[in-house]
C-alpha cells in the first residue's frame, strides 16, 4: 500500500486499502495502517480523507504509546495545514523563474498585509 502511494498508483493503493480495511490487527499494525492510508490520501490530494486517517493514527498511537507514529501523524497533519507554494516548472529559463518567484513573493506579501 505504501509503495503504491509513493509511486502514484491510486487504484492499487485503493485495492490494498480496501483489502486491509476490515482486518483485525495488533495496535502497532493498525496504527501503521491508519498512518499509511493518511499519507497516501495526502499524496493523492484527498486532504479530507487524509486528515481523518491521520487523526485516527494519532489516537491509536497516543493510546498505545507508539510515539514515532504519533510524531509522524502530527507532522503530516501540520503539513496539511500549511499550504505549499506553487512549484515553478524547471524547464523555464533562469530569468523567467526569477520573475515568477518575484511575482509569487509580491502576492504573498500583499496577502499577508491585506
Amino acid at each position: 500500500m505504501e509503495v503504491s502511494s509513493q509511486t502514484g498508483s491510486e487504484p492499487l493503493f485503493e485495492m490494498y486499502r480496501r483489502q486491509l480495511a476490515g482486518e483485525s490487527m495488533p495496535p502497532y499494525l493498525a496504527t501503521a495502517y491508519e498512518l499509511n492510508v493518511g499519507l497516501g490520501y495526502q499524496r493523492f490530494g484527498d486532504f479530507v480523507k487524509a486528515r481523518s486517517f491521520l487523526e485516527r493514527a494519532m489516537a491509536h498511537a497516543g493510546e498505545h504509546g507508539l510515539n514515532q507514529y504519533l510524531f509522524e501523524a502530527e507532522e503530516t497533519l501540520l503539513q496539511l495545514e500549511t499550504p505549499t507554494p506553487p512549484r515553478v516548472p524547471s524547464e523555464l529559463t533562469l530569468d523567467t523563474r526569477e520573475v515568477a518567484n518575484a511575482i509569487r513573493e509580491l502576492r504573498e506579501t500583499v496577502g499577508t498585509e491585506g
